[in-house]
């Protein structure tokens, strides 16, 4: 997990609660609109099988210690997600 920084970051939108709320993930709800909750900081470990495994951004030692949880999400309209670049190293993004 050492390269999370640098991992394509992922922000969920829902039509439902998913009841996401790991420490670095924020959640927002939304009065209107197709999706009306959204989640931001997660990262995309990998895609398999028309499913996205996210994780929360922990440290590797909070990892390591058992703090990380892996989040599967299934590609289908109830679920909208979009990818943006993770950080890059020595640009200061």
């Amino acid at each position: 997990m050492r390269d999370l920084p640098e991992r394509t970051q992922v922000v969920i939108w829902s039509k439902d609660d998913l009841s996401i709320n790991p420490a670095g993930v924020e959640h927002q709800k939304y009065k209107s609109g197709k999706y009306r909750h959204s989640y931001t900081g997660m990262r995309l470990l990998l895609v398999r099988d028309d499913r996205y495994y996210l994780v929360p951004p922990v440290s590797e030692k909070d990892w390591r210690d058992g703090g990380g949880r892996t989040y599967v999400l299934p590609q289908n309209d109830d679920v909208r997600l979009e990818m943006l670049p993770g950080r890059r190293p020595g640009r200061g993004i």
